[in-house]
């Protein structure tokens, strides 16, 4: 059998295939997790709570997330009507196609946003859609699983990016998926529980005035300030020690499709309604 040479005579090999790795699209979370999240946030009918999902991204290339997410959830009697109307109708990606570089579409390459168009819905994604009916409230993206910190919150709000960009922080978290995969654990809940009892606080001392505050009271509205500055610090710093300038992304390319169509929610409102058992 003759071999294949080149120009320099050497033997010609070929290159071992290129072998992507699967998908993980659905999982089980551990029943010991779903256990400690029920101690932690119990399911109410009056104000929200905490469910454990895994969040598999969108299946197009580049937009992989597969970390397990706390989602906050609203009971029925706290969705907006607007938005109720959108979790009883079909499905967001019944219409519409996903227009992207790997696209088969008609649409002009130079406007592929790289989402889902065209879907039945604006004010829900896909997978907010599926879970309502598995959980039976309006679930949203809240804290992402990951890294070695027990994780962070999905978004900030808008208080949370000024205070960081104050502190001289990243304005937004690290992009769900950018940190190595972790379970969720004591540090998951033990993280959880600090946010609880930071923004707690802030909402009974930062939202007041100055001259509302005696001076004890403004002292400890420093002291919480400068709490939940180290309290975000440390959630940016493994982000960037691991992906160095990588925070920098556009955080819009990795937002599930349906959203970029829908008007931002009120953020700061869902931080801070659903209780925890901090005693």
């Amino acid at each position: 059998m003759s071999l294949l040479v080149g120009v320099d005579g050497a033997p010609l090999t070929a290159a071992p295939p290129v072998v992507e790795r699967a998908r993980v699209f659905r999982r089980t979370p551990n029943p010991a997790w779903v256990a400690e999240l029920a101690a932690l946030t119990p399911r109410s009918d009056v104000h929200s709570w905490l469910h454990l999902a895994w969040e598999p991204g969108d299946p197009w290339p580049g937009h992989a997330i597969e970390r397990w997410v706390l989602w906050s959830v609203r009971p029925p009697a706290m969705i907006e009507p607007n938005v109720l109307r959108e979790l009883h109708g079909p499905s967001p990606r019944s219409t519409g196609h996903y227009c992207g570089p790997t696209s088969v579409c008609y649409c002009p390459p130079h406007r592929r946003p790289d989402q889902w168009v065209g879907g039945a819905a604006r004010l829900i994604d896909q997978r907010e859609w599926a879970l309502y009916r598995e959980v039976g409230g309006y679930a949203r993206r809240w804290w992402v699983v990951e890294g070695d910190g027990g994780g962070h919150l999905y978004r900030y709000t808008q208080s949370q990016s000024t205070l960081a960009r104050l502190a001289g922080l990243p304005g937004e978290p690290p992009v769900a998926g950018s940190l190595p995969y972790a379970d969720p654990d004591q540090r998951t809940w033990d993280a959880v529980r600090a946010h609880d009892v930071l923004t707690r606080t802030r909402g009974k001392l930062l939202e007041r005035t100055v001259a509302e505050m005696d001076a004890e009271d403004r002292d400890e509205a420093i002291r919480v300030r400068g709490a939940l500055a180290d309290w975000m610090r440390r959630q940016s710093q493994e982000t960037i020690e691991v992906g160095g300038s990588q925070w920098r992304r556009d955080l819009a390319a990795h937002r599930l499709a349906s959203w970029r169509e829908a008007p931002e929610p009120d953020y700061d409102a869902d931080d801070e309604d659903f209780l925890l058992d901090v005693d």
